[in-house]
Protein backbone atom coordinates (compact mmCIF):
# COMPACT_ATOMS: atom_id res chain seq x y z
CA UNK A 1 0.00 0.00 0.00
CA UNK A 2 0.94 3.53 -0.35
CA UNK A 3 1.77 4.99 3.00
CA UNK A 4 2.62 8.86 3.38
CA UNK A 5 5.68 9.16 4.79
CA UNK A 6 4.83 10.62 8.08
CA UNK A 7 2.92 7.46 8.32
CA UNK A 8 5.43 5.63 7.80
CA UNK A 9 7.62 7.72 10.30
CA UNK A 10 5.28 7.43 13.01
CA UNK A 11 4.25 3.70 12.88
CA UNK A 12 8.59 2.98 12.12
CA UNK A 13 9.96 4.76 15.93
CA UNK A 14 10.12 7.77 13.69
CA UNK A 15 12.60 6.59 11.41
CA UNK A 16 12.52 8.22 7.87
CA UNK A 17 12.35 6.81 4.60
CA UNK A 18 15.50 5.90 3.32
CA UNK A 19 15.12 6.42 -0.21
CA UNK A 20 17.73 5.30 -3.04
CA UNK A 21 17.75 7.83 -6.30
CA UNK A 22 19.37 6.20 -9.55
CA UNK A 23 20.02 8.45 -11.95
CA UNK A 24 21.71 7.94 -15.33
CA UNK A 25 21.79 7.71 -19.56
CA UNK A 26 19.98 11.24 -19.79
CA UNK A 27 20.55 14.92 -18.77
CA UNK A 28 18.17 16.40 -16.28
CA UNK A 29 18.01 19.31 -14.37
CA UNK A 30 19.70 19.01 -11.08
CA UNK A 31 16.57 21.22 -9.08
CA UNK A 32 15.59 17.49 -8.94
CA UNK A 33 17.33 16.84 -6.05
CA UNK A 34 15.57 19.66 -4.35
CA UNK A 35 12.56 17.38 -4.06
CA UNK A 36 14.37 15.32 -1.58
CA UNK A 37 15.63 18.03 0.26
CA UNK A 38 14.27 19.47 3.50
CA UNK A 39 12.09 16.62 4.79
CA UNK A 40 12.95 15.15 8.46
CA UNK A 41 11.18 12.26 7.32
CA UNK A 42 13.50 11.39 4.84
CA UNK A 43 16.88 10.42 4.37
CA UNK A 44 18.24 10.13 0.82
CA UNK A 45 21.13 9.23 -1.49
CA UNK A 46 21.98 9.30 -4.82
CA UNK A 47 24.03 7.05 -7.29
CA UNK A 48 24.35 7.22 -11.11
CA UNK A 49 24.95 4.62 -13.46
CA UNK A 50 25.99 7.76 -15.91
CA UNK A 51 26.59 6.16 -19.46
CA UNK A 52 27.10 2.22 -20.40
CA UNK A 53 27.48 0.04 -19.14
CA UNK A 54 25.30 0.64 -16.27
CA UNK A 55 27.17 0.15 -12.82
CA UNK A 56 24.45 0.41 -10.60
CA UNK A 57 22.75 -2.70 -9.92
CA UNK A 58 25.00 -5.10 -8.33
CA UNK A 59 23.82 -7.89 -5.71
CA UNK A 60 22.96 -5.78 -2.76
CA UNK A 61 22.42 -2.41 -3.79
CA UNK A 62 19.44 -1.45 -2.45
CA UNK A 63 19.91 -3.35 1.20
CA UNK A 64 20.33 0.29 2.89
CA UNK A 65 16.67 1.50 1.77
CA UNK A 66 13.36 1.54 1.97
CA UNK A 67 12.36 2.67 -1.21
CA UNK A 68 14.23 2.90 -4.37
CA UNK A 69 13.18 5.84 -7.13
CA UNK A 70 13.98 5.18 -10.74
CA UNK A 71 14.61 8.55 -12.53
CA UNK A 72 17.17 6.97 -15.69
CA UNK A 73 17.16 5.55 -18.66
CA UNK A 74 19.13 2.48 -18.94
CA UNK A 75 17.92 -0.12 -21.33
CA UNK A 76 21.49 -2.40 -21.20
CA UNK A 77 21.94 -4.31 -17.99
CA UNK A 78 23.33 -8.14 -17.77
CA UNK A 79 21.64 -10.73 -15.91
CA UNK A 80 23.28 -11.19 -12.96
CA UNK A 81 22.19 -7.06 -12.48
CA UNK A 82 18.62 -8.31 -13.91
CA UNK A 83 18.60 -10.85 -10.75
CA UNK A 84 20.02 -8.37 -8.21
CA UNK A 85 17.34 -6.02 -9.38
CA UNK A 86 14.23 -7.95 -9.03
CA UNK A 87 15.49 -9.76 -5.66
CA UNK A 88 15.46 -5.99 -4.28
CA UNK A 89 12.10 -5.80 -4.11
CA UNK A 90 11.47 -9.70 -3.24
CA UNK A 91 11.09 -8.23 0.40
CA UNK A 92 8.34 -5.30 0.69
CA UNK A 93 10.92 -2.54 -0.38
CA UNK A 94 9.06 0.25 -2.44
CA UNK A 95 10.17 0.73 -6.21
CA UNK A 96 9.32 4.42 -8.03
CA UNK A 97 9.74 4.50 -11.56
CA UNK A 98 9.96 8.26 -13.28
CA UNK A 99 10.16 9.33 -15.63
CA UNK A 100 11.70 8.28 -18.36
CA UNK A 101 12.77 5.21 -16.24
CA UNK A 102 9.24 3.72 -17.79
CA UNK A 103 11.04 3.46 -20.66
CA UNK A 104 13.71 1.24 -19.23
Amino acid sequence: PLVPSSEYAAVNDTKPVRVLLITGSHPFDARLYGLFDGHADIEWDKKSHGSAPCRVFAPGFADDYDVVVLYDFEFAITEEQKGAFLSAFGSGRGLVVWHHALCS
